[in-house]
């Protein structure tokens, strides 16, 4: 392409911008062109000038300079060069060196445009010589808006997207468009627990042994200690006992004594504390109590499967005085169970877990998303409960898009991270307190393995970090005295090593394969309130152990085809998909038990199987807007929600092949 020299340095700075533009535009294309590419083709077609009929134009008002005799020769593909000092054919005549750099250059004549006389353009050959070589017309000159008499100047083509929907030798690869896995969602789930509310004891002065009991002719009688610090033999013997005496709200006697019997055995409490065993009776006085005394709050339990369990840990028998060693008073220990249905127990548990399928690709890439899951009756609680949860996050790619980084960060309007444990009108036995809970976030790191024109595969790793509030279950204990009851310090870290692949055998079919593990590295360490004790929270109670997610393996198969698809702006492509997402225990969980308190419940091996049925919108080729419907393929344990409504938007910032360079 040609465009004519000019005396004005501004006028010569506009026409050559687009010239080089148009030119670097035109060898892309014939590089293409000649590499058999349709798109190609049909693009240089489109970008060359009509041949010009008729008589040109009147040239513009420039002095009358005679053209060049003989025009420089242009070498078809393939032909050889012409040899430097050869014969050239015909007459030449040569203009002066000043009337060339003034005179605009002539368009050369071809086979289709011989030479009109009259035009200003030159004879293809002098009569009798040979025809000179025939060259492709330049398009029509554009001059600046500006210069006097000038057309309107031509846009420069629009490379980036010029070479975003060229296809040169199949080096975008038709998984490229593929959209993100919807995903099933990890709902809430709750585990039924058992929680002490009460603890009692039963004194039982003035004991002499026989060897294999504790007898005495006193009355053995139920009491509640008013300082809870005292509610276990050994913090008696340690306060110095029976130098004071235990601040006790009596509750009457136990029926059947005198005589006291308590037979002796079992591991030891302590140095110089006698192990000593509770009687059937004693036992079921102290259920009793705890049900019906009018002294008591735990009578407000009865519809919790309640149970009354002595703790042999912490009863046993101290001596009487200081003097005699033979004289023992016996303090039996008490506690009231009740059992809660709750997620509270196992921090961000209320917010779900997000594995990697919740709308992600094995594909690196770049954007910016957020997700929304709507669970239906999540099995949160007995009375189950609707969750909202929220997710955005955002992936960045390294290396030449071989690599990413992802980071979400859960929310959710859900059940809140402190409840309280009661029996009036709390369903399952703890409150409903609802508030806006932020979750564990997650850290992804997502590699290609391999990858082709059709099929990749990629692997890497999801970690789950402990960024969920720690869990705090509090009420009153027997007494009405406010206590806290459970303190779970969120610790745990999730890794979740997965291994997907990307099929795409057409530009329209697409499928998904993503298998993931989520292993439980650490735990949460778990603190409860050993004795009804009012006035400690968190660290300060009985270390209890720690809580441990089961082992689950993640397999997930989504397939869909864009009915759909456009080069242009606006909608660029629809797509339905169908997904089938398993979710199956490799370990089962193991609750954490102690002080009469058992959190979580051992239900086996957990399977989970949901289908999904949704449908992908693309939006100028970067947005998408996603909407899709879950439902569970099984019922009871298995069944953590009845339906889930996802809906999510990415807008992809990075390069989508080989070709495209834009970015973030």
């Amino acid at each position: 392409m040609r465009f004519k020299a000019s005396a004005c340095p501004r006028v010569a700075e506009h026409r050559m911008a687009p010239a080089a533009i148009q030119a670097a535009f035109n060898g892309i294309l014939a590089a293409a062109s000649l590499m058999g590419c349709p798109a190609a083709r049909a693009q240089v077609t489109t970008a060359a000038p009509p041949a010009a009929t008729g008589t040109p134009a009147p040239a513009a008002s420039t002095p009358a300079v005679p053209p060049a005799a003989v025009p420089t020769a242009i070498v078809p593909p393939g032909a050889e060069p012409a040899v430097p000092g050869a014969p050239v054919a015909g007459p030449q005549a040569a203009a002066p060196a000043t009337a060339r750099s003034q005179a605009p250059t002539p368009p050369l004549a071809t086979a289709d445009q011989p030479f009109v006389p009259g035009s200003s353009a030159p004879p293809s050959a002098v009569p009798g010589g040979p025809t000179a070589p025939t060259a492709v017309p330049a398009p029509p000159e554009t001059v600046p808006a500006d210069v006097a008499g000038a057309a309107p100047q031509a846009a420069a083509p629009d490379l980036s997207r010029s070479l975003a929907d060229l296809d040169i030798g199949g080096l975008r690869e038709s998984w490229s468009d593929t959209p993100s896995v919807i995903g099933d969602g990890c709902a809430p789930a709750a585990t039924t627990s058992t929680v002490a509310v009460g603890r009692i004891v039963i004194i039982a002065p003035g004991l002499a042994g026989n060897g294999s009991a504790l007898v005495g002719p006193f009355r053995a009688s139920a009491n509640a200690l008013t300082n809870g610090s005292l509610n276990s033999v050994q913090a008696i013997q340690a306060a110095g006992y029976p130098s004071f005496v235990l601040p006790a709200q009596p509750l009457g006697d136990v029926p059947g004594t005198p005589p006291v019997t308590l037979p002796v055995g079992g591991a030891s409490p302590g140095a110089g504390i006698t192990p000593v065993q509770s009687p059937a009776s004693y036992t079921a006085t102290a259920d009793t109590i705890f049900a019906t005394s009018p002294e008591l709050t735990t009578s407000q339990y009865a519809n919790q499967n309640p149970q009354t369990v002595y703790d042999a840990a912490a009863s046993g028998a101290l001596p009487a005085d200081a003097a005699s060693k033979t004289s023992q008073d016996a303090f039996l220990f008490y506690d009231y169970l009740v059992q809660v249905e709750s997620t509270a127990f196992v921090p961000g548990l209320n917010v779900g877990f997000t594995k990697l399928t919740e709308n992600a690709s094995p594909i690196p890439r770049d954007r910016v998303y957020f997700n929304f899951s709507y669970f239906h009756n999540a099995n949160i609680s007995a009375a189950r409960a609707d969750v909202n949860r929220f997710v955005p996050g955002f992936e960045k790619t390294f290396f030449d898009n071989w690599t990413s980084i992802e980071v979400r960060t859960p929310f959710a309007g859900t059940l809140s991270n402190s409840q309280q444990v009661s029996g009036l009108g709390g369903c399952g036995g703890i409150s409903e307190y609802r508030d806006v809970e932020f979750g564990n976030m997650s850290v992804i790191f997502k590699s290609f393995l391999l990858q082709r024109d059709t099929w990749g595969i990629s692997g890497g790793v999801q970690m789950l970090l402990p960024t969920a509030d720690s869990v705090f279950v509090s009420g009153v204990n027997q007494l009405g005295q406010p206590v806290n009851f459970v303190y779970v310090e969120n610790q745990s870290v999730h890794a979740m090593p997965f291994v997907g692949s990307v099929w795409a055998p057409t530009e329209r079919w697409f499928n998904q394969f993503i298998f993931q593990v989520d292993v439980d590295t650490n735990g949460s360490p778990v603190y409860v309130n050993a004795n009804q004790q009012s006035g400690i929270s968190q660290q300060q109670m009985s270390s209890a152990g720690r809580v441990i997610l089961p082992t689950l393996l993640y397999t997930s198969f989504s397939t869909g085809y864009w009915l759909y698809t456009s080069r242009g702006t606006g909608l660029t492509g629809f797509s339905p998909m169908m997904e089938l997402h398993v979710n199956q225990g490799l370990t089962e969980f193991q609750p954490v038990e102690a002080y009469g308190y058992t959190l979580g419940n051992d239900a086996g091996s957990i399977s989970v199987i949901n289908g999904l049925v949704g449908c992908n919108f693309e939006w100028n080729r970067r947005s998408t807007a996603t909407f899709a419907y879950v439902t569970p393929l099984g019922g009871g344990l298995d069944r953590f929600f009845d339906g889930e409504l996802r809906a999510f938007v990415n807008w992809r910032f990075g390069r989508q092949n080989r070709l495209t360079r834009a970015q973030f």
